[in-house]
């Protein structure tokens, strides 16, 4: 049984007993509410992963959007005191990860935004997911602080570079320079870093995988958003960084193969919702 196998078998086993809480709660936080539809889909796909429940954390006067149009999604209204709110929702939602990235935007309100959820996820002991917005060199510094295999950053090559600046100038499109960047990256790192792209790779200083799987139809926006969700919500589900990174990019990367097979160039991100499942069923009968 391979390592994809095993990991599979863990996401799909459950108890009759069982019940949502055994499976895990994602905080999503928000960003711009005019990139809303980023952590929309990012927690549509947490959702997609087994996931018990999904909670987004939100500053504006979103929720009664979200909710009507999705149902699923939690939607935590947070007060003027973004840290208390935030205490507050990972309280009340029994969380067990947080996402925070897609839809985050560069301005002050963002920085000040993300140093408190880095700041209160890791008093709280959580692992978390980073992603688009979230990837500065203030996220860097602070995920030296938690806890190894705790935190999942996942860049494309432009945020990779913004991320580690000392390898941009030797950053290259080739497979041979990209594992030799990331490789040296995470030699420093205690964290796991996901190097998006064809042959998407996933490394931390112990580990190094490449993803043999995806296509050139997934290159469309929001597909990043998607992958972020899921490793999230694997994060959620207890696997650990580097398990829920690998799991997560393999099954993103097959769902849009398949996804591919039915819809070609057409495909968009959120068609993904209908296709992580497949992936799941088809990576088990594998």
């Amino acid at each position: 049984m391979t390592d994809i196998q095993q990991l599979l078998q863990r996401l799909i086993t459950r108890s009759e007993q069982s019940h949502k809480g055994d499976f895990g709660s994602l905080v999503v936080v928000l960003g711009d509410e005019s990139m809303k539809g980023a952590s929309i889909l990012a927690a549509l796909s947490a959702l997609c992963m087994g996931l018990g429940k999904v909670q987004i954390f939100a500053q504006q006067s979103v929720g009664e959007q979200i909710n009507i149009i999705y149902p699923d999604i939690i939607v935590y209204q947070a007060s003027t005191d973004v840290q208390s709110s935030f205490e507050q929702c990972i309280k009340q939602s029994g969380c067990t990860a947080v996402l925070i990235g897609p839809g985050l935007g560069q301005e002050d309100a963002s920085a000040q935004l993300l140093e408190t959820v880095l700041q209160v996820t890791q008093t709280k002991r959580l692992p978390i997911a980073l992603d688009a917005g979230a990837l500065t060199q203030q996220c860097v510094s602070s995920c030296k602080h938690f806890a190894d295999d705790h935190v999942v950053l996942t860049p494309h090559p432009g945020e990779f570079k913004r991320l580690f600046p000392a390898l941009a100038d030797s950053y290259a499109p080739t497979n041979e320079a990209r594992r030799a960047c990331l490789t040296q990256a995470v030699s420093t790192f205690n964290q796991v870093v996901v190097l998006k792209g064809a042959a998407t790779l996933v490394a931390s200083r112990h580990f190094f995988y490449v993803c043999d799987k995806g296509n050139a139809t997934m290159a469309v926006a929001g597909m990043g958003d998607v992958l972020s969700g899921m490793i999230a919500a694997l994060l959620a589900r207890g696997f650990v960084a580097t398990e829920a990174a690998q799991l997560g990019v393999y099954l993103h990367a097959l769902a849009g193969d398949i996804a591919a097979e039915d819809l070609g160039v057409s495909l968009k991100a959120s068609d993904m919702m209908s296709y992580i499942p497949k992936a799941i069923q088809a990576a088990i009968r594998l």
